[in-house]
């Protein structure tokens, strides 16, 4: 799947691509209109406890 993260991993930088299923992903059919309010809410869920815990994790590493 197209995505910028595999732009960001091939320029060397650390990356993570979070698939959510969507058709046409990334072209003229990315409408407001097609965003599912739970798979988006899925999403910031997992990425608000991915901060959460890498946070937690380098603080105890102290």
């Amino acid at each position: 799947m197209a995505s910028d993260n595999r732009r960001y991993a091939a320029a060397g930088l650390a990356a993570i691509g979070i698939g959510m299923g969507m058709p046409g992903y990334q072209t003229p059919a990315e409408t407001p209109e097609r965003v599912q309010a739970d798979t988006l809410l899925a999403a910031a869920r997992l990425l608000v406890a991915t901060a959460w815990l890498t946070t937690s994790a380098m603080h105890g590493a102290e």
